[in-house]
């Protein structure tokens, strides 16, 4: 099967690879979550805004859209994360073809870790509470557990 390949309606076959979608995108412009990602991803944001706002009582303007900031970073990192767990990192079309190249949107990720670093570090989040914080691979081998525990 081809890389484009489309049924009578336009839509992608499910075996393309671009029929893969990690839904971060979706994410930054409407803020919903996908799915697979929804329940455990849902908590830990609830959880880090709670303990950003704990660190911060008394907060201005700046703030509150640092620690949005914040959480759409986390978001869209973990939502990311599980998708370069189930696909991996390098772009599988373009190994095929000998050439190596990394999934797309794997350079946005890492502007976007980069970006999380430092609003954390503009809010004043010392190195000690940034530690307690779940990392994104942190969530996924929870949202893992979990699922394992359902079935």
């Amino acid at each position: 099967m081809t890389r484009l390949q489309r049924d009578e309606k336009g839509r992608f076959l499910p075996k393309n690879q671009v029929a893969h979608k990690h839904g971060c995108i979706k994410y930054l412009s409407s803020g919903r979550l996908p799915e697979r990602k929804s329940i455990a991803l849902r908590k830990e944001l609830k959880r880090i805004r709670e303990e950003l706002e704990k660190l911060i009582p008394e907060r201005t303007v700046k703030e509150e859209l640092l620690i949005n900031q914040v959480l759409k970073t986390f978001g869209f990192c973990s939502i990311f994360e599980t998708y370069l767990k189930e696909y991996g990192i390098m772009d599988k079309t373009e190994l095929k073809a000998k050439k190596l190249s990394f999934q797309k949107g794997f350079d946005m990720y890492l502007k976007m870790l980069s970006r999380q670093a430092l609003t954390l570090q503009s809010l004043g989040v010392s190195k000690k509470e940034s530690e307690e914080l779940l990392t994104p691979l942190q969530i996924v081998a929870q949202d893992e557990e979990e699922q394992e525990q359902r079935q």
